[in-house]
């Protein structure tokens, strides 16, 4: 019987990197990563009664507000109901393996994998609604310099919205979405449920080491086979350009590139937000070497450029997607950011 991983992370902290790396170490038979998508938060988003109580037409509309699940699981609409249908009455594990064995097929890969990963970056937000349904699930956590996220965020354009950035042009929200990631993906851990960290500047370094780790967390116990010719976990061509290194093998300059590129005033915004977090990870944070009205200046900047970042991120959602699944997108975010606060007061 398959068991169930989530690898959980912030955007833009190796995720895909891990992905890549542990398709080409680990047969697919033994551990299958699949790509991310919005169904699984959607579900889960409903909790497993709900789901059960789902009808073809209201998981018709689901489908159709993932964007994500022709370019990244390769499955049309049509296709993704196809197998959902006979799936009615049943709760959340029979949709996602439903959607398994549809990945599967599609890509002709053979038998059934010993643990299945599912690539989802806010797993940790709905920890106490993936626990009655995978009560064994384990969480593989991500985690990069928080700096280095936020200059990875502002330099990569989205592959959804050409021009802007997946910062939505915003230091600030780069920060928080670091640090409330970090705050709640402690959440597996708290709930009972198996949890280990990764460092992206382990991964980078000792990739083979990192994999055979992963693997033994996950209760693979034999060690990873060397890479194939054809690794299971492919970036879509849509997101191609947001990881045009994935295949590559990994060059410990990627570590700290973010100090020649990152500007000073958005490091010191990133610092100033998020520095109790850096330090407790073991960061290390230099000193601020200007002027007090500077400083105020740059935060001063920085909040400017987030009102007109989310301003101009809001208008753009809803000229392209309309304000029903907006809606249900910020219904989303706010949820993230209620586990956060509860993650906080719990610790």
């Amino acid at each position: 019987m398959t068991r169930h991983s989530f690898l959980i992370y912030a955007n833009r902290s190796g995720s895909t990197l891990l992905s890549a790396q542990l398709s080409k170490r680990i047969d697919p038979d033994r551990l299958l990563v699949i790509p991310e998508f919005r169904l699984i938060e959607f579900l889960f988003e409903l909790g497993d009664v709900k789901a059960r109580q789902l009808k073809p037409s209201s998981m018709r509309s689901m489908v159709a507000d993932d964007r994500q699940i022709t370019a990244n699981l390769g499955l049309r609409p049509e296709e993704l109901m196809a197998v959902l249908r006979p799936t009615v009455g049943g709760g959340i594990a029979a949709k996602l393996e439903a959607i398994l064995r549809a990945y599967m097929r599609r890509n002709s890969l053979p038998g059934e994998p010993e643990v299945v990963m599912w690539k989802w970056g806010d797993a940790a937000t709905y920890v106490y609604a993936i626990k009655p349904v995978f009560p064994d699930a384990r969480f593989v956590h991500v985690i990069r310099d928080g700096r280095g996220v936020v200059n990875s965020l502002l330099t990569t354009e989205s592959p959804y919205f050409p021009g802007e950035n997946l910062a939505r042009g915003s230091t600030l929200y780069g920060a928080h979405h670091w640090k409330s990631s970090l705050r709640r993906n402690t959440r597996p851990r708290q709930a009972g449920l198996d949890l280990i960290d990764v460092r992206y500047h382990d991964l980078v370094r000792a990739p083979e080491e990192v994999c055979r780790v992963v693997g033994r967390f996950l209760g693979l116990e034999a060690e990873p086979v060397g890479e194939p010719a054809e690794p299971t976990f492919r970036v879509s061509a849509t997101e191609q350009g947001i990881h045009p290194l994935v295949n590559e093998s990994p060059v410990s300059e990627r570590i700290a590139g973010w100090e020649r590129e990152l500007d000073p005033w958005r490091r010191y915004v990133v610092e100033h937000t998020a520095g109790p977090e850096l330090e407790a990870l073991g960061y290390e944070i230099g000193p601020t070497r200007v002027s007090r009205v500077k400083r105020i200046a740059w935060l001063t900047r920085a909040e400017i450029e987030r009102f007109l970042g989310y301003s101009s991120w809001m208008l753009r959602r809803l000229r392209r997607y309309g304000a029903r699944l907006v809606m249900r997108l910020l219904r989303l975010r706010v949820r993230a950011w209620l586990a956060t606060r509860r993650t906080l007061g719990d610790s």
